[in-house]
Formats: structure tokens, C-alpha cells, sequence
């Protein structure tokens, strides 16, 4: 079956030169704010924080593998409804094989899902893991089964690899408008039949959204329960919701950039619709996970967003106005309550 084809001469969003123009642009963005980020976990974590910087420092190490994997070394150019495309950034100015960088794109994916709980568990273990020996022993194999989910998953895909000429041969005859560089470019199929691809990964999501829920539910009902028997004061349990609730945050906040490109593909795939200048749409939404990752991970929390010499300004502005409000009634409480001794 051909796909239903919007012809590539009919869009500029379409061409390759779009497509690098815009991941260089988000690229160049994102690195000093990605760098603000990791400087910030490292030295402006606050004593609340101190205990979940390791695991922040670890989970955002892997959103930005993946953003600079989508927008620096590989720079995917797929061609949906095909499980195909080429690279066209860093790594194929090396000559590095195109099968090895959709290969490395897919892994910077996977570790990024699979280390999104993590800070979760840390903060459970944190707040009453660590008084359960059980779970000491039990999160080390929790650990370890995750890293492991990785290469079960590049397994999986590696596995679903078809024979290559043949396979190029089926996406020209799907796909009968591919632009005519295409004749002599390199390209890769990842898979003919998606579905053990799509179905790996889907588990993979439900396994991971079911322990961040799983935490997130049992550290508000073990802080209620301390709370209820006045172990825990309404402010510490107010303090630690808001803990929580910025690392919530930090994920929910960027993920339509991943939804929406998945809601698309899963659409293109379906449909079997190809246009691409909605694939090279598609890649511009994920690259923009990283930095929209990073911007929230500084704005959210207190004493990371005073790096910001914006922030650090507004502050002093509104420091400045509280003083100059507070000094007039300060000196006339003084002068109504003072007394004048006369010899």
C-alpha cells in the first residue's frame, strides 16, 4: 500500500536544510541553560534538595544525552509511516554508520524513560526506606533491573532489523515521492512490522508512570499518617508536598514535546500518511524537551532561579520595595511609643 503523500517540493519545512537550520538554532539555545542546570543541582541545591541531587543530577544527565542526541550528534531525518530515515548532524560529518546512530538515538530514549522514577524512589528512601531493611536490599535489584530494561529493550529493537535492501526497496515502493536525494543518501529501516517495537516501549512507559505513581502515593500517605499521629508538623508536610510536586513538574511540563510527536507518529503510521515536513515538525517538538527541561528545573526551585541575574534583580526590586514600606511604620510605631524624659 502507498502512503498518502504530501509531495516534499511543496514545503520548505520539508527540506534538510530547515530541519539542521532549526536543530543548531535549538541547540545553541539550550546549552548554556543546560549548563545553568547541571551548575545549579551541583552548587545551589538547598538542604532540602541535598539529598535528591545525585538522583536529579542522574535524571537530568539523561534528558540532556537525549536532547543533544535529537539535536546535535544525530539530527533524525525518519521518513513516516516508514521505520526509516537518516542522520544528519555531528556524528555523520565522522562517517559514523548510520545504523549505529539510529541505534544510539534509541538508547539515549530508553535510559531517559527508565531513569524517570528514580528521584522518586530516592525521595521515598529518603523519607522511610531507609528504616525498612527489606527495601535496602530490595532497591539495589530495583536499581539494577532498570539499567537492565535497556538492554532488554536494544535488544528487542536490533532483533527487528530487516534485511536492509530489501527493506529500502519496500519504503521507495511505500513511500513513491521521497525527494530524489534520497536515491543516494544512506538511510536505515529500523523495522518493517513496528508492532513489538512500539509494544516494548509502550510496557516500558506503563512500567515507569506506575512507580512514579506508586511513590508519589505512598510518601503523601506515610507524611498524612505522621502527620494524623503529630509526628510531622502541617508545614514540613506542606514542605515536602511541594518537594514533590516540583518533581511532578519537571516531568509533566516538557512531556508534550514527546507527546505529541508519539500522537503523530502512532497517527502517520495508521494512516499511512507521509509528509515531511510534519516529520521534520516532529523532531524540532522532541529537541525541545531538553531545554524546556532545564528551564523548568531552575525556575522551579527557589534558590536555583537566583543564579538568574533576571530573578536576582526582580528580587532586590522587591526586597528593596517591602523596606522602604515596612521603614515608614517601623519609625511611626517608634515615635508614638517613645517616651521624652524632661530634667
Amino acid at each position: 500500500m502507498n502512503a498518502n503523500c504530501v509531495p516534499f517540493q511543496q514545503s520548505p519545512l520539508g527540506s534538510i536544510d530547515f530541519l539542521a537550520l532549526s536543530l543548531h538554532i535549538v541547540s545553541v539555545i539550550s546549552t548554556p541553560i543546560h549548563i545553568i542546570a547541571i551548575f545549579c543541582i551541583l552548587k545551589r541545591s538547598s538542604e532540602s534538595l541535598e539529598s535528591l541531587k545525585w538522583s536529579l543530577l542522574n535524571y537530568h544527565s539523561m534528558v540532556i544525552f537525549f536532547s543533544y542526541s535529537v539535536n546535535f550528534f544525530e539530527s533524525p531525518y525518519i521518513l513516516l509511516p516508514a521505520m526509516a530515515g537518516t542522520s544528519i548532524g555531528f556524528l555523520d560529518q565522522f562517517s559514523v554508520d548510520c545504523q549505529e546512530q539510529i541505534y544510539f538515538l534509541v538508547l539515549s530514549l530508553a535510559l531517559l524513560i527508565i531513569v524517570t522514577p528514580l528521584p522518586f524512589e530516592r525521595r521515598f528512601y529518603e523519607l522511610f526506606g531507609g528504616r525498612s531493611k527489606l527495601w535496602q536490599k530490595l532497591r539495589i535489584f530495583w536499581i539494577m533491573m532498570h539499567y537492565s530494561s535497556v538492554l532488554a529493550i536494544m535488544t528487542i529493537v536490533i532483533s527487528e532489523v530487516p534485511e536492509q535492501e530489501k527493506a529500502v526497496l519496500a519504503v521507495f515502493k511505500r513511500i513513491p515521492c521521497l525527494p530524489e536525494f534520497f536515491q543516494n543518501a544512506p538511510f536505515f529501516v529500523l523495522s518493517i512490522e513496528i508492532s513489538t517495537i512500539i509494544i516494548a516501549f509502550t510496557v516500558l512507559v506503563l512500567v515507569v508512570i506506575s512507580e512514579v505513581f506508586f511513590f508519589t502515593m505512598i510518601i503523601l500517605l506515610l507524611c498524612s499518617e505522621q502527620v494524623q499521629n503529630h509526628q510531622l508538623s502541617s508545614g514540613a508536610f506542606r514542605a515536602r508536598n511541594m518537594i514533590l510536586f516540583k518533581l511532578h513538574a519537571q516531568i509533566i511540563i516538557p512531556l508534550p514535546t514527546l507527546a505529541i510527536p508519539l500522537a503523530y507518529a502512532m497517527f502517520s503510521i495508521i494512516m499511512d500518511y507521509y509528509s515531511q515536513a510534519f516529520n521534520n515538525l516532529l523532531i524540532i517538538c522532541a529537541s525541545l524537551h531538553g531545554l524546556i527541561s532545564s528551564a523548568v528545573l531552575v525556575i522551579m526551585h527557589e534558590d536555583y532561579r537566583k543564579v538568574l541575574p533576571c530573578f536576582r534583580q526582580n528580587m532586590s526590586s522587591v526586597e528593596e520595595i517591602q523596606e522602604n514600606s515596612v521603614c515608614p511604620v517601623v519609625a511611626e510605631f517608634h515615635r508614638r511609643t517613645s517616651t521624652v524624659v524632661i530634667n
